[in-house]
């Protein structure tokens, strides 16, 4: 069994429970290792000796600078493009990678997100923009993707 960190602290070397920091370390390496979280290869390098010399808070401090940290990612599609894209959320908002852009959608400037079968919906605070729609595989992969989502907004929310 592996338990894992749904809301990624902001700064995971400076916790003050070391069983919470070792989890976190744990997950941030295997999600490392595993290339989830992309990492360049200087540092990956360099994590891998802090790895190995059991050298955990200064991993965690490098880790955390990662632009990556933190995120959690998702390969959806649009519906007018079956071209997948990278939706990733975080404790800021959502971000959709497509075509080598990034478009972000705060959490201050999302008014609702709703999944409904394979489709989640974002619907933006100003009324003048489109709704941003997706598409997953499944209606339990969306349904995660709203979780981790509506978790995350909800921290936002709490901690502006």
């Amino acid at each position: 069994m592996f338990l894992k960190v749904r809301i990624f602290p902001q700064r995971p070397s400076c916790l003050p429970d070391s069983a919470v920091q070792n989890l976190v370390y744990l997950q941030v390496k295997e999600a490392i290792s595993s290339e989830e979280l992309i990492c360049p290869a200087s540092l990956t390098t360099k994590l891998e000796v802090l790895a190995r010399q059991e050298r955990m808070e200064e991993y965690l401090q490098e880790a955390e600078e990662l632009d990556e940290y933190g995120k959690w990612h998702f390969v959806m599609t649009r519906p007018q493009d079956a071209t997948p894209v990278r939706v990733s959320v975080a404790t800021s908002g959502i971000s959709v990678t497509a075509d080598n852009r990034i478009h972000e959608f705060p959490f201050n400037e999302i008014r609702e997100i709703l999944p409904s079968g394979k489709k989640l919906t974002v619907k933006q605070v100003s009324k003048s923009l489109p709704p941003a729609v997706f598409l997953g595989p499944d209606s339990k992969f969306v349904k995660d993707v709203y979780y981790l989502a509506s978790i995350h907004l909800q921290f936002y929310l709490v901690n502006k």
